[in-house]
């Protein structure tokens, strides 16, 4: 019996090497924009999720990350390198004169004629600018709950809370780690016609049908706090916000789940548990905490595991009845390392209540 890990190694490997002598063959052939619009249809077939174009003394590193890790694909001579970065930043809308300054960019689909759109950075270094491109997910795949990795204890907490009429639904954990998958697989659950749907992101990341999708744009000083105080007066039902990256959006967001609209956002955060610590250090009063805050999950779903039929440890904290953190009884798991567990109601004087119940 073949090694899985082995396989799959392998069969990067090959698709590595194969794209590695395609674009080598075309360097010397075609110019930066045919080179730049093969690798990002190559990159797509791979189910890249970054490319990275890495300036270096002698050139210009190209690796793409396929399954979290970064492989090499090409090395382009110093002459091709400031085409291609370039190229890449004018099909972005970014500013090609100014390389001394860290810019974003977005590169929609109907530029590329798929249905996936690019987020574009840029930097300066010691050898010259820096390109990262992160590809958007492809909106077919991994758009369920049930495709998450999710048990069924675990399905039955989740949709008895996404379901809710308002509250807070987030969800944490580090780059990568499938935030924003999530968030849509939930908005998903809630997608019906006859509620209203409405998401605040930067930049878009899925089309959805039936959902009204709002893209910020920080140039015009049009960004989360300013869509989100316009949308809470468009009488919606649920709001998802793509992240909650300052104290005032996040006082939004609080006050929004208190006043009947579910909120759907993602949190960097290390843990469920972290999520609090995190609202806190905004200097959101615990008893908004307890009152807006449903549940909060951190999944480790990805394309990885759903083809290695592995399922990712989850966590999911829910705002119970009850005082203190404690288990709640499911059927054992052999693959998840990490308990499920429910939060109590955040008080307002929660070090006075907790000492005093310890001292008893």
């Amino acid at each position: 019996m073949s090694n899985p890990v082995v396989t799959k190694t392998g069969h990067v490997g090959v698709r590595q090497k194969a794209l590695q002598e395609e674009l080598r063959e075309l360097v010397d052939v075609v110019g930066p924009g045919p080179l730049v619009d093969l690798l990002l249809e190559r990159a797509f077939q791979l189910k890249a999720t970054d490319i990275h174009l890495d300036p270096v003394s002698d050139g210009l590193r190209v690796r793409l990350r396929v399954d979290g890790l970064l492989h090499d694909v090409l090395k382009l001579p110093a002459e091709m390198m400031s085409h291609v970065v370039s190229r890449i930043k004018l099909m972005a809308g970014m500013d090609i004169t100014e390389r001394r300054l860290a810019q974003d960019g977005h590169i929609a689909n109907a530029v590329l004629q798929q249905q996936r759109d690019i987020r574009v950075g840029s930097g300066p270094t010691t050898h010259g600018e820096r390109i990262v491109l992160r590809l958007m997910p492809d909106q077919t795949t991994m758009t369920r709950l049930e495709e998450l990795g999710f048990d069924e204890d675990q399905m039955e907490l989740v949709r008895r809370y996404v379901g809710a009429s308002y509250g807070m639904i987030l969800s944490v954990g580090p780059v990568g780690s499938g935030k924003s998958t999530t968030m849509y697989s939930c908005l998903q659950q809630l997608n019906s016609s006859t509620k209203s749907l409405v998401t605040i992101e930067d930049p878009v990341e899925r089309r959805m049908e039936g959902v009204n999708q709002i893209q910020v744009d920080n140039r015009i000083e049009f960004g989360f706090v300013e869509a989100l105080r316009g949308v809470l007066r468009q009488d919606p039902n649920v709001i998802m916000v793509g992240e909650i990256r300052d104290p005032e959006t996040a006082h939004i967001g609080c006050r929004a789940g208190l006043t009947g609209v579910t909120v759907l956002s993602t949190l960097h955060a290390n843990d469920t548990a972290s999520t609090i610590d995190v609202f806190r250090e905004f200097g959101i009063p615990p008893m908004f905490i307890a009152d807006s805050c449903n549940a909060s999950f951190r999944s480790g779903c990805c394309e990885r595991c759903a083809r290695a039929a592995a399922r990712p440890p989850i966590q999911i904290m829910l705002n119970a009845t009850i005082w203190g953190l404690t288990r709640v009884p499911r059927k054992p798991s052999p693959w998840r390392r990490e308990p499920v567990a429910t939060l109590a109601s955040i008080p307002v004087t929660w070090d006075a209540r907790a000492s005093s119940k310890s001292s008893v």
